[in-house]
C-alpha cells in the first residue's frame, strides 16, 4: 500500500509540476509573436515569467541579460513548435482515466 500511495505522489509531482511550465512556454511564445515582449526583453521577460509562474529563479540568482536566449534552450521555442498540447495532455489525462473507469464499472467516487 506505500509502495501505490509512494507511486501516485511521484505521479502527482511529475504532473502537477508540470503545468506552469508547460503553460509558461506558449505564453512566453505568444506574447513574442504578437508583440507583447519587444525583441530587446525576450529574455528578461522569460524570467520574469519563470518567477511569476514557476517561482524559479536563474541559477545562483545572476542576471541573465539579452545575450542569453534561455528560453530557446526548450527545443520547442526555436523550432516554432507548439507546446500547449503537452500542457492539455497533462490535464486530459486523468479525465480520460476517470471516464474509463466509470464506463468500466471500476470507479468509486470515495475512492477519489
Amino acid at each position: 500500500r506505500e509502495d501505490n500511495i509512494n507511486a501516485l505522489f511521484q505521479m502527482a509531482l511529475e504532473r502537477v509540476a508540470f503545468l506552469p511550465f508547460g503553460l509558461l512556454i506558449d505564453k512566453w511564445r505568444w506574447d513574442v509573436f504578437n508583440g507583447n515582449i519587444p525583441e530587446g526583453s525576450w529574455n528578461t521577460e522569460w524570467w520574469n515569467m519563470r518567477k511569476k509562474y514557476q517561482k524559479v529563479e536563474p541559477p545562483n540568482g545572476e542576471v541573465r541579460g539579452e545575450e542569453f536566449f534561455d528560453a530557446g534552450a526548450k527545443y520547442h521555442v526555436p523550432a516554432d513548435s507548439k507546446y500547449m498540447s503537452y500542457f492539455v495532455a497533462h490535464i486530459l489525462e486523468f479525465q480520460l482515466h476517470r471516464s474509463m473507469c466509470i464506463t468500466a464499472g471500476q470507479y468509486n467516487p470515495e475512492n477519489a
